[in-house]
């Protein structure tokens, strides 16, 4: 009995750590700005959570770094 809850629970672990978003870096998002926009897209519309969320924090500074404050400009 033991045993099939050690390998439920390995198992459960397994799932929900597939489940996360991958984490992309800021060079990433740097390099392929169709994927940039698609996660600012996202993080503007607050889908993510712009402040804590790390591929928020790493989009934004990739924007900055590429296009600076443009994106914000039309606000």
């Amino acid at each position: 009995m033991k045993k099939i809850i050690l390998v439920g629970a390995v198992l459960a672990s397994f799932l929900l750590t597939a489940c996360n978003e991958k984490i992309y870096t800021v060079k990433e998002f740097k390099e392929d700005k169709g994927l940039r926009n698609k996660y600012f897209q996202k993080c503007n519309n607050r889908e993510l959570k712009p402040l804590s969320d790390e591929n928020c924090i790493n989009v934004m500074n990739a924007t900055i770094e590429v296009d600076g404050f443009t994106q914000w400009s039309s606000r």
